[in-house]
């Protein structure tokens, strides 16, 4: 809250709707409260991204290999997670639009969720199965 109690800076939400308590206590120790709802909307131009893969599983190889995604929306920061955590022989190369697989990775199944997030804080997931072959 500001220091003139007249303004409460909410920050950046994301779309949705939004309930706001207010609790106001004086010296004599009454009460009151007052209930708003906030609605925030997306920015006019802001478009959600969407990141998506042409199929839900690829069989990729040990010596290294490129998966192309797509990603649309306004200024969409791309991340990655390779069975809930970090791993770093998975990349992404964002200028083509690729997870790029490092020569090396040990044969098996790997969870890869791919997450596109604008600065508007909406975001998309794409889950996919990576299945490194010999």
């Amino acid at each position: 809250m500001s220091d003139d109690y007249k303004t409460i800076n909410v920050g950046a939400l994301a779309a949705g709707s939004y309930i706001l308590t207010l609790t106001a206590t004086d010296s004599s120790g009454l009460a009151g409260t007052a209930t708003i709802t906030i609605i925030a909307t997306a920015a006019e131009g802001v478009v959600a991204p969407l990141i998506t893969f042409s199929k839900s599983s690829y069989d990729v190889h040990s010596m290294g290999d490129r998966i192309p995604y797509t990603v649309t929306g306004t200024d969409p920061k791309v991340s990655i997670q390779v069975n809930g955590g970090v791993d770093t022989r998975f990349k992404l190369d964002e200028l083509e639009k690729m997870i790029v697989i490092s020569p090396g990775v040990d044969v098996g199944e790997y969870n890869v969720t791919v997450t596109a997030k604008n600065s508007a804080g909406v975001s998309s997931v794409s889950i996919v199965i990576f299945i490194v072959i010999g």
